[in-house]
């Protein structure tokens, strides 16, 4: 009898036991209905071995037992319940009427450049590939210390017209011009502990294709805020496995030399050019 009385509990107890799912990895999330991201193709889903996870930029938790992963986000946008459906998962937010489907894609798998600036629709960028990383360092700061400013093509559904710029600035995830970068240089500072404001570094996200001289106005204007230098980002030849971003620093003070007129180097060009520093 007491050996019937046991297994009935055990059964009980596996009844209530989430379908524990191993989560861990790299998830591609898109919106299905009523989505909050914005037009926006797809968002990066982390989820790491001690139930933790990051959602573009933002860190959070998964309960397997509630089926929960919550990421917060403003207005709590980022809390989700979860379901599996076939290979997939099905993403419910808590706050809001929004589904999305969640896709496990491994390293190999995806083009990781691409994943890299999925959290902005707006331009296409291709970084230079470092030919030589000996002169550049490897992008290991804090992305809550980075200052993005972007540099690529319009997305196709963006180009408007034949006429218009061949490239745009890209702050956030808002085409600018380079009277926006003080606006966007404070509400980064807003979003930093004031003790830790030297620590902020601008990098320039370039395409590969971006003229050298397009963004001389923009590197006016941060030297005009003070900074000192700012970085560079070039990529491995890889988008796949082992793909790194490197940066290479550029000294504000060689502004005077960026205004030859006769240099119609490409950013890819100029950045690999044979020199520790640029000009």
């Amino acid at each position: 009898m007491r050996s019937f009385v046991y297994f009935f509990l055990l059964c009980l107890m596996i009844n209530f036991i989430p379908n524990k799912v191993d989560l861990r990895g790299h998830w591609h999330v898109y919106p299905v209905s009523n989505s909050t991201t914005d037009g926006i193709e797809y968002e990066i889903m982390e989820i790491f071995e001690n139930g933790s996870g990051r959602f573009g930029g933002i860190g959070g938790t998964v309960n397997l037992w509630k089926r929960t992963i919550l990421f917060g986000g403003e207005c709590l946008v980022l809390n989700f319940d979860y379901q599996f459906s076939g290979p997939h998962l099905i993403l419910k937010q808590q706050e809001y009427d929004g589904i999305y489907h969640a896709f496990r894609c491994g390293r190999t798998c995806c083009d990781e450049q691409k994943d890299f600036f999925s959290y902005q629709k707006k331009v296409n960028i291709d970084l230079p590939i470092a030919l030589d990383t000996s002169n550049f360092l490897l992008n290991n700061f804090s992305p809550s210390l980075e200052n993005r400013l972007l540099c690529g093509f319009p997305k196709f559904r963006y180009q408007y017209n034949c006429y218009g710029p061949q490239t745009n600035l890209v702050l956030g995830n808002l085409v600018s011009s380079e009277q926006d970068i003080p606006i966007w240089n404070e509400r980064k500072k807003i979003k930093t502990n004031e003790e830790i404001h030297h620590l902020i570094k601008i990098v320039i996200y370039a395409d590969k294709k971006t003229r050298k001289q397009r963004l001389k106005e923009s590197l006016d204007m941060y030297k005009a805020l003070g900074y000192k230098k700012v970085f560079f980002a070039l990529r491995s030849a890889s988008v796949q496995q082992n793909f790194k971003i490197w940066l290479k620093p550029f000294d504000l003070s060689n502004l005077d030399k960026l205004n030859k007129s006769n240099d119609s180097r490409t950013v890819g060009e100029w950045l690999n050019a044979n020199s520790t520093t640029l000009n």
